[in-house]
């Protein structure tokens, strides 16, 4: 009759009683005038919603305010008190359904029998469930099979008990998808100490577990490279020491120094086109290439031919690498040297002058599988180098 009047009703709470039911059904009832394209009132549209469970949830939390709504039935001239009480207890009971309804975290309200009576908007979107599907169901419905029966028996003795259980547990949504909740199922309680309910919530991490296993992958895969890096072998007569500082955890920059049994050493400095494990998986590839090719070949342009051979093959199209290599002959203080796209390193007077630029002698390994590469070599009296990238 209101809307027929024009007024626009927002969750209004109706308590509703028959000989059925002698507990009552708690509605919310919203309701608004029905306008013709014109801008006319034609009628009037009513929505109404039953919200027991909620309810029943509100007075067993509340109980003061649930005494008060329960001294809003007027009896003698009392009104004024009377519905103070039961505004009181309607505010309240307003600000708690919509927090249920707004929450970004499942709810889920079950019986002592574990029926659903009520779950909220953010378990359908979750569970991929609709109210209507699930409720008079059990939760079982979301059970995955991760869990073994002493998961659930211990579940269930601590709930029997009166205690909340907190868990971080798999569930199914209805697609047969898993994905992982942070779970607290609690006791409610009547007046008596009784359990009559069970209220459950549900936050869904499964994005936040990705990334953490992400996150530990990406640790373990940098400590690995890291470890491929190790430490730097020395010739006689010449100090020799590298690092790298990746801009994420793991990255395809590449240094190593490689001893051979004639005293010669193989300074090696590199990088992979992109950033990401991708990249250092590439370089740790290209590592155990360059290791395994200089036991048997001295000419640094031919390990390099060998070495584009075998990333050609490898690569995808469009991933490359770019190398510098530099072997240092202590006996006759002389270096050789060939470059595969890389940027160029320097060979440094005493003084700190620059004696030689060594460039590239041919193309990034990885992109012409005929690609040609040439050695040059150097002699000094005195020979001391930087090698930057």
């Amino acid at each position: 009759m209101r809307a027929l009047a024009g007024e626009e009703i927002q969750h209004e709470l109706m308590l509703i009683r028959n000989p059925g039911q002698p507990e009552g059904v708690w509605i919310s009832v919203s309701s608004k005038p029905l306008l013709d394209q014109a801008g006319i009132q034609r009628g009037a549209v009513a929505i109404f919603r039953d919200v027991t469970a909620a309810e029943r949830a509100l007075r067993n939390h509340s109980p003061g305010l649930a005494q008060a709504a329960a001294r809003a039935t007027p009896s003698g001239s009392d009104w004024q008190a009377a519905l103070e009480g039961l505004e009181l207890y309607r505010g309240h009971y307003e600000r708690l359904c919509r927090a249920m309804e707004q929450t970004a975290d499942s709810v889920v309200i079950t019986d002592r029998q574990s029926r659903i009576e009520y779950v909220n908007p953010a378990f359908e979107a979750t569970s991929g469930y609709t109210a209507q599907e699930v409720l008079g169901r059990k939760p079982s419905l979301l059970h995955s099979g991760q869990h073994d029966k002493q998961f659930y028996e211990a579940l269930w003795a601590r709930l029997d008990a009166g205690e909340p259980w907190r868990a971080t547990i798999v569930n199914r949504k209805k697609s047969g998808e898993l994905y992982w909740s942070e779970q607290t199922i609690s006791p409610m309680k009547d007046d008596a100490g009784r359990i009559t309910h069970f209220v459950s919530v549900l936050k869904d991490i499964t994005e936040q577990r990705k990334q953490r296993e992400q996150e530990f992958y990406l640790q373990l895969a940098s400590e690995v490279q890291q470890h491929l890096y190790g430490g730097a072998d020395s010739a006689a007569g010449f100090d020799m020491a590298g690092i790298t500082c990746p801009a994420d955890l793991t990255g395809g920059d590449y240094f190593d120094t490689i001893l051979h049994p004639d005293g010669r050493v193989t300074v090696a400095i590199g990088d992979v086109s992109g950033h990401g494990v991708g990249s250092a998986l590439v370089m740790a590839s290209t590592r155990a290439y360059i290791r395994a090719f200089t036991r048997s070949e001295t000419d640094a342009a031919s390990l390099l031919r060998n070495l584009n051979g075998a990333l050609t093959a490898d690569l995808n199209e469009g991933r490359f690498v770019t190398l510098m290599l530099i072997q240092v002959d202590p006996r006759t203080r002389s270096i050789e040297y060939a470059g595969a796209g890389h940027l160029p390193c320097y060979l440094l007077r005493d003084d700190g002058g620059v004696e030689l630029v060594l460039g590239s002698t041919g193309p990034p390994l990885g992109l012409l599988a005929d690609a040609k590469y040439a050695t040059f070599r150097n002699f000094a009296r005195q020979l001391y180098f930087t090698l930057n990238q």
